[in-house]
């Protein structure tokens, strides 16, 4: 049984297509990410599938420092970046020949390149293997130049969270990237929303408007082509199941109701919006979806609005605009307008609750009201959703 909790944050290639997800662990009784004990990572594999959490994509784990001591993993050696920090590369002097061994396993392996015993000269790395690089904190120039000049190495640049650090990192030659910046507005110069975005925030607010009647839903959708065809391609999709062919937007209102129909078709639009990393999306509906379970099951708060405040939870990323100047051009109510701009109230506390879960904090202002296993599962369970959401309207 493995008695904790593992969230992803996604790792981005030059051209912010997605390249890989890092796994983070809390387990014990601080609630923080740790790194886990070989044994731990052993029952979380065990426990939990891989295509759980990453889908067909890599994902990078700190390495213990136990790993060597023969504790198996169940995921695929081949699917898996080892992170190797200080701490671990301290206690293991010989390693020369320690990560081909990984390596040879099937193994990628991933050095922190502000370790103070690294030599990269005198230190010959796996080809494939990937050096870490923090935008907060760099090596010295030579120590940059000497990876630069290496063909047989992937830089990773981390803790990326300002637009500067981003071109800086950039400029440096590194190939992939990892940080907050990215689901947040990264080049806004005023507050002018494009006309494209402006007229999809025009009809998320009348998606979400509290009055609006069955009737204009029918005309709202209807007369966007691309987003009927794409919720009846939806909603007749193998994630819903359904033995009977919904060959209308009223037949669907009759089906599923209007509060699905107006947050599927939401998801649609946010969908159609060209913008740059594309897993905001995805991140939207895993936020949306845990959101919602979590206000179910163990919360008493709304879970309608909880799954609206995690669905646009992105939306200052994908408009690249200021989140304040985005609600006030939706008609949301005000818990959610609350959750959204400073994450205060009921449904903020879930939307917090969930943005600590991504990074790696299991101990938070829920965490007391939840009962053991809640969270990853409803975690799991918003991550499968989104998938199949995603697949059936891409």
């Amino acid at each position: 049984m493995f008695d904790g909790f593992i969230s992803r944050q996604p790792i981005f290639a030059r051209d912010l297509g997605l390249y890989a997800y890092e796994l983070r662990v809390c387990v014990g009784d601080s609630g923080r990410e740790v790194t886990p004990m070989g044994d731990t990572l052993s029952q979380a594999s065990n426990a939990i599938a891989l295509d759980e959490l990453t889908g067909p994509l890599p994902a990078m784990i700190t390495s213990p420092l136990d790993l060597m001591a023969g504790n198996a993993i169940a995921w695929p050696a081949e699917r898996l970046i080892l992170k190797f920090s200080p701490e671990v590369l301290d206690q293991n002097s010989d390693l020369s020949s320690l990560l081909p061994r990984f390596q040879a396993t099937g193994y990628t392996v991933s050095i922190d390149g502000e370790w103070q015993g690294l030599d990269p000269s005198s230190l010959q790395l796996p080809d494939g293997s990937l050096i870490t690089l923090s935008a907060t904190s760099l090596p010295p120039e030579s120590i940059l130049r000497h990876y630069k000049n290496q063909s047989n190495i992937t830089l990773l640049a981390q803790n990326i969270n300002e637009p500067d650090q981003y071109e800086q990192m950039k400029q440096l030659g590194c190939d992939l990237f990892q940080g907050t910046l990215f689901e947040k507005p990264r080049q806004f110069t005023d507050t002018v929303i494009p006309a494209e975005r402006s007229a999809t925030l025009h009809l998320l607010a009348r998606l979400q408007d509290p009055s609006i009647e069955i009737d204009e839903i029918e005309i709202l959708v209807s007369r966007n082509a691309t987003l009927s065809y794409k919720l009846l391609r939806l909603l007749n999709s193998a994630f819903f199941a359904r033995p009977q062919t919904v060959d209308s937007i009223q037949r669907a209102v009759i089906f599923f109701g209007l509060e699905r129909l107006r947050n599927w078709a939401s998801v649609i639009a946010l969908n159609s919006v060209d913008y740059q990393p594309r897993e905001l999306i995805t991140t939207a509906l895993v936020r949306a979806r845990t959101a919602q379970l979590l206000a179910q099951t163990s919360v008493s708060t709304n879970s309608g609005h909880c799954y609206i405040a995690g669905l646009f939870s992105t939306l200052d990323g994908m408009m690249q605009a200021p989140m304040a100047t985005i609600v006030e051009q939706l008609n949301l109510v005000p818990d959610i307008k609350q959750a959204l701009i400073d994450g205060s109230g009921d449904v903020g506390e879930v939307l917090t609750a969930i943005r600590a879960l991504e990074q790696g904090q299991c101990s938070h202002g829920l965490s007391s009201r939840l009962e053991p296993g809640v969270q990853q599962k409803a975690y799991l369970n918003a991550i499968s959703v989104a998938s199949e959401v995603l697949g059936a309207i891409a």
